[in-house]
Formats: C-alpha cells, structure tokens, sequence
C-alpha cells in the first residue's frame, strides 16, 4: 500500500478531464493498475464486488421470472382461463406494459450495467479501449435514465387513475403504454447522446471517482433532467395520491355516520354507504363498490403509498442528489462508493415492491411455475420420500402445484 502511494505521489486528478492512460488504451506498467482510483475507492474494493456481484445476480433471477411471467400472462390469457380458472385483466392495463418495461430496464443494466462497475473495481482501472470506456458508460446512463422515466411514469399513471371516475374502462392500453415507452427511449437516447457533441461535458474515465461516466464541469444538466426531472414527478405524484387517498377515507368516515340517518326523507336505513375505491394496493386501478368501513381498503391503500414513497426517497433520491452536487467536492470518491452500491440495492427492492406486494402478479408466478412443472413432465413423478402422497408442507415446488 505504501508503494501504491510513492508511485502515485504528486498525481492530483483532474475532475475536467477524461484519462485514457486508465483505460487499456494508453496502459502503463506499474502505474495505470495503481493511481486510476483514489484510496478510498481502493478500500472498498472487496465490499464493492461482493455488492454489485450480489445485485446483479439477484436482480438478473428476479427480473427473468418478472418477465417471463408477465409474458407467459399476456400471451396464454386462454390457456390459463380453461386449465387454471383464472383471468388476469390486468394484461390490458398501461401500468401492466410499464412495470414489464420496468422490468425489462432493470435486466438490462445488470447485465450491461453493473458488469462495466464490477471490471473497473476488479482490476482498478478500465482494461479495454478507451472507445469501449465511453460506450459503456452511454449504454449504462441511458438504461438507467430510461429506468427513472419508466418509474416516473407509473407514478405520474397511479396519480391521474386516482382522478378517474367509475365510468372509466380498461380497453387496450398496450398502445398507449408503447407509444410512452417508445417516447422514453427516444428521449433518453437523444438526451444521453449530448455528451458527444461536446455539449455539457463528455464521456471517459473519471479518476477521481474511478470509473468511466460523464465528466462534466460546466454543470449538471444532464444529471438534472435524466435524473432529478424524473425523481421530482415520482415524489410529487406519490404524495399528491396519499393525499387524495387520506381525503378518500376521512369521506368514507362521514359515510359511515350518515349511512343511518334520515336524508331528504328517504327514511332511515335505507342509504347504503358505498365509495369507489382505487385499489391501489394491488398496484392496478379498478373500480368496484365496496362497503364503507373505518379501517377499510383507503387505510391499506394509505400505507402502501407510503411504503413506495420511503423506498423511493431512500434508495433512489440520494443518488439523485449526488449527482446533482459539483465534482470538485471533497471525499466525492467515497460519497460515490456509498452512495452507489446503496442505489444499486433498488434492482432488488424494485421486484418486491412492484411485483410481490401485487396480489394478482403473486398468483400469476404461481401459476407460471405450475405450468411449466406440468410440461415438464412433474405430474409423473413421484417422491419416494412422501410415501406416494403430495405433502404440500414439505417442498416449495409442491405448494405450487397445489393452488386452485
């Protein structure tokens, strides 16, 4: 460690500039593989590589069940409505197309994304071309501004399908869904493509935090609208429906106190309360008449919106904010270190929140994984074990088997 520290002595990187004798473009012996990265870097190098190898295998496993699922839903919808008895009208809601993109995102940047991470802290410089260090980083930063507009997205969808009243239907909104996705891709290619012309800074090997990305010192634009515009829509539009959904159940409390009194001579006993209730909490925006309670649905509905909004606010807002924050603040290397494998956590907590907690999607991998035993041949067989019987409390795989 002290030689590192002699061969590097006097070396004071420049935030402004991109430094090719870090990448395999320009290596030289003895002093690429040891000052392209500030010590503090350095020092978290094992926990870095166990973090991003983690999320990546993770996140990779967890999206190609998502999306799997999600497509084994849209395309069998027959098929599963004759041998399982189950609809799934969710296959015809935006938010269904936008959670798949979602999904779809996700995948993407762990296997193209977090690997360019897990090279640079493995090896402690960028060892292919400095081209390669500038491709990589374009690819990364528009899978990950296409990941926060989709999240921005859905948000911004839950917000307006709050406001909407119960003459609205769910048609066909796999047209609408793809005109936004195609218009997300549009604009964060265009946006990420900025840096090439040499318009708000460009792309290369940052030594200062040790890995390739935009470098920019005239500002942070790109940060702020890739970045920051997106974050700003998820918070407002989550805290505008927990509103909206706190003003729901307080409505729904005064109908439970006027659902027996004499109103205009009706007579009592005779108004039923019932409210349109957005069920939320199955993350898709139906409506259906249901009996007004003080801890009804709207509480439910309350507390899942809160639970969106702190995992949003504390995976992803500080990430936000770092990038927003100049290049020439002090201890930014072991900022980005901790703020970055924090933020890389979400490609985990993303499936549980928008897939897990969604009731109907729960029984949808069910049923996919049912089916695709049964094709396997998994009714034939039987485990010796069980004494020619299905214990459903001893294997995972038979529980499966067992939903009605």
């Amino acid at each position: 460690m002290e030689a590192d520290i002699e061969v590097c002595d006097g070396f004071a990187p420049n935030p402004c500039i991109s430094y090719t004798n870090c990448t395999g473009s320009a290596f030289i012996a003895g002093w690429t593989d040891v000052c392209c990265q500030p010590m503090a870097v350095k020092n978290t190098r094992y926990a870095m590589l166990s973090v991003i190898g983690l999320v990546g295998i993770v996140g990779t496993v967890c999206n190609i069940i998502t999306i799997s699922t999600f497509i084994y839903l849209y395309f069998f919808a027959e098929r599963i409505k004759k041998k399982f008895g189950h609809e799934f009208v969710m296959v015809k809601d935006p938010v269904f197309f936008l959670i798949l993109h979602l999904s779809f995102c996700d995948l993407l940047y762990c296997i193209f994304g977090l690997p360019s991470y897990w090279i640079v802290h493995y090896h402690g410089y960028f060892p292919y071309s400095e081209e390669m260090c500038k491709y990589s980083a374009f690819t990364r930063n528009v899978l990950a501004y296409a990941d926060f507009n989709t999240l921005a997205l859905i948000s911004a969808y839950f917000a307006w399908r709050r406001s909407c009243d119960r003459s609205y239907k769910i048609e066909n909104g796999g047209r609408p869904a793809l005109a936004a996705i195609i218009c997300v891709w549009i604009f964060c290619i265009s946006l990420t493509c900025v840096p090439f012309f040499g318009f708000c800074g460009h792309f290369g090997y940052d030594s200062v935090q040790g890995r390739c990305h935009i470098i920019c010192c005239q500002g942070h634009i790109i940060e702020a609208v890739g970045v920051g515009l997106p974050s700003l829509v998820v918070v407002v539009s989550y805290s505008l429906l927990y509103i909206n959904l706190t003003k729901l159940q307080n409505m729904e409390k005064q109908e439970i106190v006027l659902s027996g009194t004499d109103l205009h001579g009706f007579g009592s006993g005779t108004r039923t309360a019932f409210s349109c209730c957005c069920c939320f909490i199955q993350l898709g925006c139906y409506y259906k008449p249901c009996q007004a309670t003080e801890d009804g649905e709207t509480g439910r509905q309350r507390k899942a919106v809160m639970i969106l909004t702190i995992c949003y606010v504390v995976f992803i807002l500080p990430h936000s904010i770092f990038e927003l924050l100049p290049s020439t603040i002090s201890d930014r290397a072991l900022i980005s270190v901790l703020v970055h494998a924090w933020f890389w956590c979400m490609y985990i907590v993303n499936f549980f929140i928008y897939i897990i907690f969604w009731r109907r999607v729960r029984i949808g991998i069910r049923i996919f994984f049912r089916d695709m035993l049964d094709i396997a041949g998994w009714k034939q067989r039987n485990n010796p074990d069980l004494g020619g019987q299905n214990n459903a409390s001893s294997v995972w795989w038979i529980d499966i088997r067992n939903l009605q």
